[in-house]
């Protein structure tokens, strides 16, 4: 889910990206609500998988 969600968040900051495509939609396109949306989702998710591996994140030196 991790990945699915940084790949789409690529996807989607290419598709608003203004640099790339000067005629994009800068406000209300559901790109960039996409990108939002997976953006909290993969910090959530990210939490979630540091909390499943701090032993290991933990026991490192």
């Amino acid at each position: 889910m991790l990945l699915l969600s940084f790949l789409l968040i690529v996807i989607s900051g290419i598709c608003t990206s203004q640099a790339l495509f000067p005629f994009a939609e800068s406000k209300d396109s559901p790109w960039r609500n996409i990108h939002h949306f997976f953006s909290a989702i993969s910090i959530i998710l990210v939490g979630i998988h540091l909390g499943l591996h701090w032993n290991f994140v933990s026991n490192v030196k």
